[in-house]
């Protein structure tokens, strides 16, 4: 089964997306439909996805065959794996953000994952040091 990525400009993007999407795509920023698809994805691929070769990772792929496993390109898992943390982690530190920047993300880009996160959520994850 594949999935079509659509690979349009962002204002027409924008207008397509859910409604939760859209005061993201308002605020600006650099993230492409792509990466708001991976952020998305993060929330579905569980805590267990950042090990997939961890001992509970490899019971549960032989169990139930559905641990996520890395994206090949290592920006978009990078993001992927920020989004994660950001989805199911209540602290996120300095190495965790340092990460999504290193990755290219700017930091309204992590500004803004980390509000649609806590939109969805509830609550905001609660951030011990933003890096210099």
């Amino acid at each position: 089964m594949s999935t079509i990525i659509e690979h349009t400009p962002r204002a027409a993007g924008c207008a397509a997306r859910s409604c939760n999407r859209r005061s993201v795509c308002a605020a600006g920023g650099s993230l492409t439909g792509t990466d708001w698809e991976i952020v998305e994805m993060a929330a579905w691929d569980g805590p267990r996805s950042l090990k997939p070769k961890g001992l509970l990772a490899r019971i549960e792929r032989v169990l139930f065959g559905d641990v996520a496993l890395p994206l090949a390109n290592a920006r978009l898992e990078s993001l992927r794996r920020f989004s994660v943390k950001a989805w199911y982690w209540n602290q996120l530190g300095e190495r965790d953000i340092a990460a999504a920047l290193d990755a290219g993300l700017s930091p309204s880009d992590v500004r803004q994952i980390l509000d649609h996160v806590a939109s969805r959520r509830g609550f905001l994850p609660r951030i011990r040091n933003w890096p210099p």
